[in-house]
């Protein structure tokens, strides 16, 4: 048999362990803020820098780690709004802003997923229109995929969003 691990052992194990996600939730939070600050009150967006914002905002959202200033900020009425206007921003049409728009929609997915304050917050925010217009993009248009999935976790269960989705033909018949 061999020896059982002493407690010292475990506790040092379990203190690193819990470092590590602190400064992993801490960098989260950094990068989120700073994403948020460029695309609120920069006065010279470009598309790259506007997707390489848009993606920090969603690697975070997507990471699950809403517990925490990155995940209230995540939450945050700027930041849905901030995603709803890059997907309804009209960008250069090419690939990169189909990217920001994807990434904006990815993020959106996994505000909603969130529960339904969440849901309010981007059906309030007017998601569903940006969302409907990136949808009609086409089946191979990049961002089609977020968009569907950030529809389905607005709409589900939110009477009121899925009301929004049929008026703007969102759901054919």
């Amino acid at each position: 048999l061999a020896p059982a691990p002493s407690a010292a052992k475990y506790w040092s194990s379990t203190t690193a362990s819990e470092l590590q996600r602190q400064e992993r939730r801490e960098a989260t939070t950094h990068s989120v803020s700073r994403a948020l600050h460029m695309l609120q009150t920069g006065t010279v967006l470009t598309d790259g820098i506007v997707t390489e914002a848009v993606q920090a905002l969603a690697d975070a959202a997507q990471s699950g780690e809403f517990d925490g200033a990155a995940g209230k900020l995540l939450g945050s009425q700027n930041c849905i709004q901030v995603l709803v206007a890059v997907l309804g921003a009209g960008l250069a049409q090419d690939k990169t802003a189909s990217n920001a728009q994807e990434y904006a929609a990815s993020a959106l997915a996994a505000v909603a997923g969130r529960g339904r304050d969440a849901q309010l917050a981007c059906f309030a925010e007017g998601a569903i229109p940006a969302l409907v217009g990136l949808l009609r993009g086409g089946d191979d248009s990049s961002g089609a995929a977020s968009a569907a999935r950030a529809i389905c976790a607005i709409c589900s269960g939110l009477p009121e969003a899925q009301e929004e989705l049929m008026k703007r033909s969102g759901v054919l018949p």
